[in-house]
């Protein structure tokens, strides 16, 4: 309740992993073999994707913004780029791109996410927070696995992946007017959020 922001971070990431996370883990090598290749297009994919996340993560590390909130949500929406290419039918070499694209973005969320998260709580409560966090971010992902097979058969491939892209870019939106969301600290007074120079 005091830190709206991290509760609207916690149900983007509950949101996200629920529709868009599955989905895509699912769907993936299903187009992939459709391909052909599917072995070496489908470790390709992953294996730079993963790539990266490091790379986004290291430049994140790097880089401290006034605003670390908002340049956080916004790269985090590269996340989209999943689920748009598995709607396009997209061949493997822009399936690699949009994965090691949406990683990168992924990066400087994560860790401007946590810097904040050990800035911002008290000690005393640090681990009982990340707890939480880890918990609701996760929560809903095997549900997520285990219902794409039948929402495929149900409402149709493209359906669940327009799902999935929505989910994936309307929520990181949605979060920015969350008092504390961005500066990723919880506001000290209501002028903080517009409050020039302040770190």
């Amino acid at each position: 309740r005091d830190r709206p922001w991290i509760a609207a971070v916690l149900l983007m990431a509950m949101t996200q992993l629920l529709l868009v996370i599955p989905a895509c883990s699912v769907l993936l090598p299903v187009l992939v073999k459709s391909t052909g290749s599917a072995t070496a297009s489908y470790g390709y994919v992953l294996a730079l994707g993963a790539v990266g996340g490091l790379i986004g993560a290291v430049v994140a590390g790097h880089v401290r913004p006034r605003l670390p909130g908002l340049v956080a949500n916004l790269t985090v929406m590269l996340f989209v780029l999943e689920p748009l290419m598995l709607l396009l039918n997209a061949p493997p070499w822009a399936l690699v791109l949009g994965w090691f694209l949406s990683s990168f973005g992924l990066g400087p969320f994560l860790v401007y996410w946590e810097t904040a998260l050990q800035r911002d709580i008290p000690p005393e409560l640090l681990a009982r927070v990340i707890s939480i966090d880890w918990m609701c971010s996760f929560a809903l992902m095997p549900l997520g696995l285990a219902l794409v097979g039948p929402a495929v058969g149900a409402f149709g491939r493209t359906t669940v992946l327009v799902v999935a892209v929505v989910a994936a870019a309307v929520p990181p939106l949605l979060c920015l007017p969350v008092p504390g969301m961005l500066r990723f600290r919880t506001p000290t007074a209501s002028s903080d959020e517009l409050a020039p120079g302040r770190s």
